[in-house]
């Protein structure tokens, strides 16, 4: 298991529940992280987000909604984790 871990997890968020994500469990869901997704050469706002975290790794956990799995907060950072080799990604289920 590689983890992308955020640096600023809250002890007891409200309403959150903490959980590392396997990115296999989003691949349904969130379009730029399936198996056959090519990247845009000027999808400028990938790269602003993939310049921040190579120089600061993931600050806060993506948000997923736990009904259905929808990733509501962090799309560009699950991209960015499954275009480094990881496998898993802190969350939090809403």
């Amino acid at each position: 298991m590689k983890l992308l871990k955020a640096s600023h997890i809250q002890k007891n968020p409200k309403r959150k529940v903490y959980v590392e994500m396997a990115l296999s469990d989003l691949v349904e869901k969130v379009n730029r992280i399936q198996p056959n997704y090519v990247e845009k050469p000027d999808d400028v706002e990938f790269q602003k987000v993939e310049k921040d975290m190579l120089e600061n790794g993931l600050t806060f956990p993506i948000e997923i909604r736990k009904s259905d799995g929808e990733v509501l907060q962090g799309k560009q950072r699950c991209q960015f984790a499954k275009k480094y080799g990881y496998t898993h990604i802190s969350a939090y289920l809403l």
